[in-house]
């Protein structure tokens, strides 16, 4: 008996869910202009936003790899501790790539880049793949060749000079070619058109859900059910004046006068 119990509450609980899944599809349909609307505006609003008036940015990039730290007359070879003591150094390189003592003579040496060094700083990205002796300087701006003459001229300045405080064990791989005409790393349109119609769905089945809870008329003969607790002898649909278009609104063409009496004969 407690086996037929728990299954017919479990029963009970799956048609409750189903029920209300069938009245939330139905309140979404009855309403899903106001989210398609959303939907549209959205999409349309931000992707005329990005096309219009984002400016793009672009990405020049340069390489730099970390070579041995212990030269020794005569000995060529590098052990786990050289590559270890690259690896850490890697950290102090990071830190003094955007100080203003190297920064600044970046400045003073191209004033064609018409930036400065707090700028540059801003702008400058300095990265290393966690292991490797390898070091990637990035910067952005919205002209490429000026992204790319930037970092060309950090990188320069900062293999000349950092033996000034370390030792010299910097050596380029690859600059950043000015020439080049790549893809703007921002903004992306299709990206941001996606979000704006995913948030816009959110927003536009809250509104639809909200809206509902606050509509106190009778929709549906479920709901006469619910509350009165009565049964349903009869609908009467909405009718529209379109509905009555090609039909008799009157049983005769007959007028009447007021206080005009009707007569009805009477067979014998």
């Amino acid at each position: 008996m407690g086996r037929q119990l728990n299954k017919n509450l479990d029963d009970e609980r799956s048609l409750k869910m189903n029920l209300d899944m069938k009245d939330l599809m139905r309140i979404i349909r009855k309403r899903a202009w106001i989210i398609g609307l959303l939907i549209v505006l959205a999409g349309s609003a931000v992707g005329f936003y990005s096309y219009q008036y984002i400016e793009p940015v672009y990405e020049a990039s340069s390489k730099v790899i970390v070579n041995k730290t212990r030269i020794v007359e005569g000995v060529e070879d590098v052990t786990f501790q050289d590559l270890n003591a690259q690896v850490q150094m890697i950290g102090t390189y990071k830190e003094v790539v955007k100080t203003p003592w190297l920064l600044d003579d970046v400045v003073q040496k191209h004033p064609e880049l018409q930036t400065t060094a707090s700028e540059l700083a801003s702008k400058l990205e300095v990265s290393s793949p966690a292991g490797t002796q390898v070091m990637t300087f990035k910067i952005s701006d919205t002209d490429y060749r000026r992204a790319a003459n930037m970092v060309n001229a950090v990188t320069s300045e900062f293999v000349a000079k950092t033996p000034e405080v370390m030792i010299d064990n910097l050596t380029v791989l690859n600059r950043a070619n000015p020439e080049a005409a790549p893809s703007p790393v921002s903004p992306n349109p299709e990206l941001n058109i996606v979000i704006a119609v995913v948030l816009a769905l959110i927003a536009g089945v809250a509104i639809v859900l909200i809206v509902e809870y606050f509509d106190d008329s009778i929709q549906s003969e479920e709901v006469v059910r619910e509350y009165l607790d009565l049964p349903t002898l009869a609908v009467i649909n909405h009718i529209k004046a379109s509905d009555l278009k090609g039909t008799n609104r009157y049983p005769t063409n007959k007028t009447q006068k007021a206080g005009e009496a009707n007569y009805a004969a009477a067979k014998s």
